[in-house]
């Protein structure tokens, strides 16, 4: 298990997301790997936090927990899972979240080659109270 400490400013959330990515980009290829965790705290403006995240996946599959528990002892969760079929050029991509007094939010993301370096997404967010949000879009590489 490895193990990590970080600071962020005032922005907590961000700083979390910040925090996690960092995280994930020293974590090498988690799809190579069976299962990995971490462990460590977060130090901010309002106290230190504590997280523990593990990530599991292989074959072109991710899935993984976060849970971060703050100063003051509220927690928040999060899930996450992603699926990606090379062959085929078409992925998918979920995630949940539970915030303090229960609030959750979530949302899903599907992606397909539509040419070379060019993918078509589409996704839905479903945030507090039910309120729903649809996109779509292009993306394509540029190197």
């Amino acid at each position: 298990m490895q193990s990590s400490t970080f600071s962020y400013g005032r922005r907590g959330v961000a700083g979390l997301a910040v925090a996690a990515m960092l995280i994930l980009a020293g974590a090498g290829d988690a799809a190579a790997q069976a299962e990995r965790r971490w462990t460590g705290t977060i130090t901010g403006p309002n106290g230190e936090s504590t997280f523990e995240r593990t990530v599991r996946g292989g074959d072109g599959s991710r899935s993984g927990e976060t849970t971060v528990i703050g100063p003051e002892g509220r927690e928040r969760s999060r899930s996450f899972e992603r699926r990606w079929d090379r062959e085929a050029g078409s992925g998918f991509s979920s995630w949940s979240r539970t915030g303090p007094g229960g609030r959750t939010a979530s949302g899903e993301r599907r992606i397909e080659r539509i040419g070379d370096g060019e993918f078509a997404v589409e996704g839905i967010r479903t945030g507090r109270g039910g309120r729903t949000r649809g996109w779509e879009g292009t993306i394509r590489r540029v190197d």
